[in-house]
């Protein structure tokens, strides 16, 4: 059951538009019975652009075994603070590899999407900076592709 708070974020995330709403309330939902806790969803709907991003990611987290002790937002956090790029960053970032793999019909785990946005903060730290982890994440999966 969505609770008071994220039926709130859900109308703030959709305005007033009936389809996206449903939408985005069909994801919330979703990640809530994928095991994803409150804050982590509501820490997603103020970043993510298209509910089906929630969708994929509430996929690649059911792929796993057992729960991580760490909550979605603790891990991205963890993953953010070994990097220059800030949490809001990686979420950018995160959510770019998700539409990658829609658009593939594809679908990964959260360690893998994780890892591979990690190889690449690494590699763009260590080159000239120019690009956003977002845009240079973009660049990686048009160049390599993804594995996973």
């Amino acid at each position: 059951m969505v609770s008071a708070r994220l039926k709130s974020e859900v109308e703030k995330k959709s305005g007033k538009a009936v389809s996206l709403h449903q939408a985005w309330m069909h994801a919330t939902e979703q990640a809530i019975e994928s095991g994803l806790d409150e804050r982590s969803v509501v820490f997603i709907l103020k970043s993510f652009e298209a509910p089906s991003s929630l969708l994929k990611l509430t996929e690649s987290i059911g792929k796993v075994g057992p729960p991580d002790r760490l909550s979605f937002v603790e891990r991205v956090e963890q993953c953010a603070a070994e990097t220059s790029y800030s949490t809001d960053e990686w979420l950018m970032g995160l959510e770019r590899t998700l539409q990658f793999l829609i658009k593939q019909n594809r679908s990964s785990t959260l360690d893998l999407l994780l890892g591979y946005l990690s190889c690449a903060a690494e590699d763009l730290s260590a080159s000239s900076g120019l690009l956003t982890l977002a845009d240079g994440v973009d660049a990686f999966l048009q160049e390599f592709g993804f594995e996973g």
